[in-house]
């Protein structure tokens, strides 16, 4: 089975199922999983919007168009845009968190697991849990990482776009073993070339990531929020190591290199490969390009921008 797995898409919908749809066609691409921020709406009343605009990730609250494409994602609610594959996403902090935190809290009352269904063809991971999808063993990661609010446990509507110390304690508790791990953060600092994103939250990456990873030791790892690509491994020497890969953002009319769509195959537990990393233009210009790439490229093939 192939899958892909999409980097922050910040509403862009109309974007996210035309990339899908040349993946099903020309790669076989069956599912779909993204990394955070996706910015789904549950609703287009003006005074919620309002309200989900002021939720920045800051205190105060940074004013902002919290949703890139506010147009698309509303569109997306009412049916407009259709997902062409089931896809899977773990909540960054651009996301209509009172609304994924309601089904959430739904659904367990209800002893219903994830992944929840919030729209056709569009399923929730969960704030944080280990999950079952197409036969694949997932943990599943969402929000920030804020040493405080980690340590506090703070998880009123204000603060729910971050992960804490009982998220943490709860997946640790779990087995070990798993095929993939899909956080929003990442599990390190940028070596190098510091982004506005780490100019203003001073710390990039979160250690729950990397003591999940240490812990679950998934064959591969994806991560979202820096919108900028990279990759390493993780894992003690006598062990499997974990491919962990960092995606940029979902975009097409960029003109630098942007690779934020991953390719991957499974095979049954214990056979996870990935079969490259592409950019959205790249897919979009010539689905023959796709092809010819995934002939050339092996396991250990990453592009490096």
């Amino acid at each position: 089975m192939r899958f892909a797995v999409v980097g922050d898409v910040h509403g862009r919908f109309e974007l996210l199922a035309r990339v899908l749809a040349v993946l099903k066609n020309c790669c076989g691409v069956e599912l779909a999983f993204q990394v955070g921020d996706l910015a789904f709406l549950s609703s287009d009343d003006p005074k919620y919007l309002k309200i989900l605009k002021m939720s920045g990730p800051q205190d105060p609250p940074l004013v902002y168009e919290v949703f890139d494409d506010e147009t698309q994602a509303i569109r997306f609610a009412h049916g407009e845009i259709e997902l062409p594959v089931p896809v899977y996403f773990v909540g960054g902090n651009h996301e209509d968190w009172p609304y994924l935190a309601l089904v959430e809290e739904k659904m367990r009352e209800q002893r219903l697991d994830p992944p929840y269904e919030i729209a056709p063809n569009l399923f929730f991971l969960g704030r944080a849990g280990v999950v079952e999808v197409a036969g694949m063993r997932i943990v599943a990661l969402s929000g920030i990482y804020d040493r405080i609010k980690w340590e506090l446990c703070v998880t009123t509507p204000r603060k729910l776009y971050y992960h804490n110390q009982e998220d943490e304690e709860a997946l640790l508790s779990d087995a070990s073993g798993a095929d993939l791990l899909l956080a929003h953060e990442w599990p390190v600092k940028l070596g190098s070339g510091a982004t506005w994103e780490e100019a203003a939250y001073r710390a990039v990456g979160s250690p729950t990531v990397g003591r999940l990873i240490r812990h679950f030791r998934p064959a591969l790892s994806f991560h979202g929020h820096m919108h900028q690509y990279g990759q390493g491994t993780r894992g003690e020497t006598n062990e499997r190591p974990t491919k962990w890969i960092g995606l940029d953002m979902l975009m097409a009319d960029c003109f630098q290199k942007v690779f934020s769509v991953a390719l991957c195959e499974f095979k049954g537990p214990g056979r996870l490969r990935l079969l490259g990393v592409f950019e959205v233009k790249e897919i979009l210009r010539e689905e023959s390009c796709v092809r010819e790439n995934l002939q050339e490229s092996h396991e250990e093939g990453f592009p490096n921008p």
